[in-house]
């Protein structure tokens, strides 16, 4: 537990390469006790009892993952959009419901989705879905944020529109320097 928690001080600063390893070193010891689980309550979907959002490239990711290793705790993997996205939330509570992951009555659920920290129709939906659900906010210094949104556009070979944004082309050298400054 004490390698746990370590992971979760050092997470600002590390890449989603240490979480794979990670991930790996915890994966006999999260089998073993989903086994335990399993064998002992009945599985059922939830609906989540709270709620990771956050703008991009500030941490949901890498913290809805080191969360999901906790038996306690039953994480969905993928971003539901429910309360952001007219489309989903229109189909229906039983539809939300079909998408959370199976867990015991004493697991917690939580979705990530950080679109419903921008949205304006999200916090009005999520009030009405559960007035007392827990919200955890992931932010991070703006400039540091845009400077990892940008390497990671630049890997993504979407350079053109953010060069036309921010009205300046960077170097790869800039850019490179510019990931370490976390």
């Amino acid at each position: 537990m004490k390698y746990f928690y370590r992971i979760l001080i050092l997470l600002g600063s590390l890449s989603s390469i240490f979480i794979l390893i990670c991930q790996k070193h915890l994966i006999s010891q999260r089998i073993l006790i989903s086994f335990i689980y399993k064998e002992k309550f009945e599985l059922a979907q939830q609906l989540p009892q709270a709620l990771i959002i956050g703008a991009a490239k500030c941490g949901t990711s890498a913290l809805i993952e080191f969360l999901s290793v906790h038996p306690q705790v039953a994480v969905s993997h993928r971003e539901i959009d429910y309360f952001a996205n007219d489309k989903n939330y229109f189909k229906n509570i039983s539809w939300y419901l079909s998408q959370m992951p199976y867990s015991n009555p004493y697991q917690i659920t939580i979705e990530k989705t950080p679109a419903y920290l921008v949205d304006s129709n999200a916090p009005l939906r999520v009030y009405k879905f559960n007035p007392k659900i827990k919200l955890v906010v992931i932010v991070r210094d703006p400039v540091v944020r845009a400077v990892s949104h940008y390497v990671h556009a630049k890997l993504w070979r979407q350079m053109p529109l953010l060069n036309s944004m921010l009205g300046r082309n960077f170097t790869d050298e800039e850019m490179f320097k510019a990931s370490f400054l976390n």
